[in-house]
């Protein structure tokens, strides 16, 4: 895990919202995603739960 990463997922727990976290970290959205997706592979658990049923 790098420090963007960890960066990453505080900014994103912070706000709980992937555009404010990609607009402070001067991202996009896509860019959140797919950190948080790696970071979730990396560690073999879900960070952040689907609302999907």
């Amino acid at each position: 895990m790098r420090i963007l990463d960890m960066t990453t997922f505080v900014t994103l727990a912070r706000h709980r919202h992937f555009g404010r976290a990609a607009k402070e970290l001067h991202t996009t959205q896509p860019a959140i995603s797919i950190r948080l997706a790696a970071m979730e592979q990396e560690f073999g658990c879900q960070a952040h739960p689907s609302q999907r049923p």
